[in-house]
């Protein structure tokens, strides 16, 4: 189920975006239930600037679970069950449920340039359907750009007690 009013997908000023999804097996080679449910309200302050929280939560729980449906931390959102946190490498942090917490602001430049920085939280837990006591934060700040291609972004992400990252894409878009 999704829920989307925003008025752009690359770098939105104003809308909300909720998504939930709910995936069950019961086979002999897999049994396990896993919930992935995330939301974003876009709030303009004044006419170039967005104020943006936003929640994640992906979850599973079950045996013999399959390495694709294991929740993720790290990086850009690549798969279905990988959450956003920059900062650390893609995929780095594991568990059997995460829940991510963020507050974005970002400043219109121009049409198509924006400065933004972002602040992100994640709990992360051993058990499925649970929130878990394992923290981590991230700090994020760059310039992104809207072209007929796709987006670009440039930024730095910092996680404490791990070093500096760089953000350089091209073409992603997110979801």
């Amino acid at each position: 189920m999704t829920y989307d009013t925003r008025n752009s997908i690359e770098s939105p000023t104003k809308g909300i975006y909720f998504t939930s999804k709910y995936t069950f097996s019961n086979s002999k080679d897999a049994n396990f239930n896993a919930l992935y449910q995330t939301g974003e309200v876009n709030i303009p302050v004044g006419e170039k600037l967005t104020f943006t929280p936003k929640v994640s939560y992906l979850t599973v729980k079950g045996n013999d679970i399959p390495e694709t449906y294991e929740p993720k931390l790290g990086g850009i959102k690549t798969e279905d069950n990988s959450l956003e946190f920059f900062g650390l490498p893609a995929d780095k942090v594991r568990g059997e449920s995460i829940f991510v917490g963020s507050v974005k602001l970002q400043y219109n430049i121009s049409k198509i340039l924006y400065a933004d920085t972002m602040y992100s939280r994640a709990y992360i837990s051993d058990e499925g359907f649970d929130f878990g006591s394992r923290k981590r934060e991230s700090y994020k700040f760059g310039f992104g750009v809207k072209t007929p291609l796709g987006p670009g972004y440039f930024g730095i992400a910092k996680v404490p007690g791990e070093t500096l990252r760089y953000i350089l894409n091209f073409g992603y878009k997110p979801q």
